[in-house]
């Protein structure tokens, strides 16, 4: 479902209450369960299903948190494949259109997709932060810079 980018920051305010609440939870059930020498109920199903309700809303939060990053960073993808494309462009300007297209493409198709898809991956899973799913953009931007720098030489 879609979700506005002004309702995010709520949602992920909520998330982190309930990830709060059941960190409390599972610690006050462990910490009455080891004072009454109850053992064997430490790892019983309703532990499993608290450390499963975590484990989801955790995740829940971490997709929430990625999102707006996500959403800044495929909308700006287009200037960076402007600043790689103008410069391509103008440097083969005399030769033809597919070789050109995909001397742009291919870069794009073997560089930027994967940092973006492995940083969204990745970010949604809390593995990293979310910021990282601008890597892509930035190393085409840097490209790009890099290229419009050659062109201006000429």
């Amino acid at each position: 479902a879609y979700t506005a980018m002004r309702d995010i920051p709520n949602l992920i305010a909520d998330q982190q209450t309930r990830v709060d609440q059941t960190r409390q939870a599972l610690a006050l059930r462990s910490g009455l369960k080891m004072l009454s020498g109850d053992f064997d109920e430490l790892a019983n199903q309703d532990a499993r299903n608290l450390e499963n309700q975590l484990r989801d809303t955790l995740g829940s939060m971490h997709r929430l948190q990625t999102e707006p990053p996500r959403r800044w960073a495929n909308g700006f993808s287009c200037l960076a494949f402007v600043l790689v494309g103008a410069p391509m462009a103008i440097r083969r300007r005399n030769s033809d259109l597919m070789s050109s297209f995909f001397m742009c493409f291919g870069p794009i198709l073997i560089v930027y997709y994967p940092f973006l898809l492995v940083g969204v991956d990745r970010a949604k899973r809390g593995e990293i932060p979310p910021e990282c799913v601008w890597i892509g953009n930035i190393m085409l931007a840097l490209w790009g810079l890099w290229l419009l720098k050659k062109v201006f030489r000429y």
